[in-house]
């Protein structure tokens, strides 16, 4: 519904052109306007003018002489138009009524009204979402620093980064016990986790995984040109023949002119283009003893970890835990001979309902490293394997 209404015919002489002067201020924010294009100051361009849509667009709403004599307004509107200046175009309404100036100009500046206490709303809401992130941030920082400070206080605990994600951390730290320590902290969430794997359950690290190439082949065929060109002979020499030899002449003419069919091949070219890509799955493998499972688990761990746990743990390489094992268990056989039929004797009988299997391993891995060792002849070996696996 419309709250103010305009309607009039205006022209510049008696004999000028008509131009329909037409303003409806509807009660729901939009305009109707139609009027004749005009300079800032109100001089009229001889050119009509519309404008239909929202108030948000209008600039300003003054009241002024068009043309020099005619009372009436100027609304100035945004707009894309470079006519009657660069980003807005300005609307005349010559014998405008001073009620549709009123109502205009009172929707603009209720418009104008609202847009000032949207704008300071969204101001206000970026402002507090801007301290609460700052709040957040600053307890993030906090919360990182006192769970470093809890779990890592000496400055030269050896530490490895696993992740580093804004307040989340994950590293792994070597404790005072030398034990190895998992430790995972969530500034946003206020939560940490630490988990520890001693010293003594800790069996050995080592490396495994490869480097591996591969090659992607990528190639594009191109095929152009090549004709065919069909049979042919000269109509002229047809013609001329016939005429001076009839049908024989004709023939001969012919045949003398034809020209056979020709193909000419197309071209193909094959481009190939090879990429060589690096795949890298090295890792590292920790093997530890697990009391809750009670067994030996590995744990999958970084490549590049192998010189931080070779730097700190130095003792729990591979190779030192297994050439230690040997010594060890060559110093039980030079003591005792009669080991393994001394530690037979000592077991209890295994029965279905006993879970050994984890002691049979453990005969298992003992006779494989007596082997290695070089104090059993392979005829030994497989006579005491043979009497485990009896044991099953």
């Amino acid at each position: 519904m419309a709250s103010a209404y305009y309607s009039g015919v205006y022209k510049k002489t008696t004999f000028g052109k008509k131009f329909q002067i037409l303003v409806q201020v509807f009660d729901n924010g939009t305009v109707n306007l139609h009027g004749i294009y005009s300079d800032k100051n109100g001089s009229l361009l001889e050119q009509e003018a519309s404008y239909d849509g929202s108030i948000e667009k209008i600039v300003s709403v003054e009241k002024t002489t068009v043309n020099g004599m005619v009372p009436g307004m100027i609304v100035s509107i945004k707009s894309g138009s470079v006519v009657a200046g660069a980003g807005t175009l300005d609307i005349a309404f010559p014998n405008a009524s001073d009620e549709v100036f009123e109502a205009l100009k009172a929707s603009k500046e209720k418009y104008d009204n609202l847009a000032r206490i949207r704008n300071q709303r969204i101001i206000s809401e970026r402002e507090k979402a801007a301290a609460k992130e700052k709040q957040l941030r600053e307890e993030g920082q906090a919360y990182l620093t006192a769970s470093y400070n809890k779990y890592i206080i000496p400055q030269e605990t050896p530490v490895y980064p696993l992740v580093s994600e804004g307040y989340k951390r994950a590293l792994i730290f070597i404790g005072k016990d030398r034990s190895l320590n998992f430790l995972r902290i969530d500034g946003e969430e206020k939560k940490e986790d630490l988990g520890t794997i001693p010293y003594d359950k800790i069996h050995y690290y080592d490396t495994a995984g490869n480097i591996h190439y591969t090659t992607d082949i990528s190639g594009e065929m191109k095929t152009f040109g090549g004709s065919f060109k069909g049979a042919s002979f000269s109509k002229t020499g047809v013609i001329l023949g016939s005429l001076f030899g009839g049908f024989a002449g004709g023939a001969v003419a012919m045949a003398a002119s034809y020209r056979p069919a020709e193909t000419t091949m197309p071209t193909t070219t094959l481009n190939l283009n090879s990429d060589v890509r690096k795949i890298d799955d090295r890792s590292v493998m920790l093997n530890y003893y697990s009391d809750i499972r009670g067994q030996y688990m590995d744990l999958e761990l970084p490549n590049d970890i192998y010189n931080f746990l070779q730097t700190h743990l130095p003792d729990k390489r591979y190779g030192i835990v297994t050439e230690l094992e040997k010594r060890e268990a060559v110093k039980n056989y030079d003591s005792n001979p009669n080991l393994i039929e001394t530690a037979k004797a000592s077991q209890p009988v295994i029965t279905q309902k006993e879970d050994n299997m984890e002691e049979f391993k453990k005969k298992v891995e003992k006779l494989k490293i007596l082997k290695e060792a070089g104090l059993l002849t392979d005829e030994e070996f497989a006579a005491e394997r043979n009497k485990l696996l009896a044991m099953i």
